[in-house]
């Protein structure tokens, strides 16, 4: 993945991933965070460096066509169900400058990760379902790589 000089990180929960992605990602890194807490804690983590917004992740805060790269670390399994995940991929389509980047990594449904996510919401979302629902959010390039074990990252190229 080549990033933009803008990066829009989606669900960073309290940071870990965010955490990387600051050392590695050119350029800004706006934060969605569907949880009120976080955007403070990353905040006071992180500095005044970049925007850090509180926001649902299917009506996000944030301007149309104002990222180069939108990235989604292990967050999408969160959502309880695939009716309410679908709504995202658009959302993150909106958000991305036209020929941007749009990378996914999110685990697969495993007996580990069930025990693991005990008492969580754990709905990963299938690769072999991910180039069809990416296209029907209107992302017109899908190149899927999957890793064995926990996760795929797919390199998806904007509207």
């Amino acid at each position: 993945m080549e990033p933009g000089p803008a990066t829009l990180e989606i669900g960073p929960h309290y940071g870990a991933t965010n955490r990387v992605a600051e050392r590695r990602l050119p350029g800004s890194l706006s934060v969605g965070q569907v949880h009120a807490h976080f955007p403070k804690h990353l905040h006071e983590t992180y500095g005044q460096r970049d925007e850090r917004a509180h926001g649902d992740g299917t009506a996000m805060p944030f301007p149309e066509s104002g990222v180069h790269t939108v990235v989604w670390f292990t967050m999408v399994h969160h959502v309880p169900s695939p009716e309410q995940q679908d709504p995202l991929f658009p959302q993150a389509g909106r958000i991305l400058r036209p020929c941007g980047f749009f990378a996914i990594s999110d685990g697969r449904a495993s007996v580990t990760g069930a025990v693991l996510k005990l008492g969580d919401t754990d709905v990963p979302v299938p690769p072999e379902t991910r180039p069809r629902r990416l296209r029907a959010a209107s992302f017109w390039q899908v190149d899927m790589t999957s890793t064995k074990g926990s996760c795929s990252l797919p390199d998806v190229r904007g509207r």
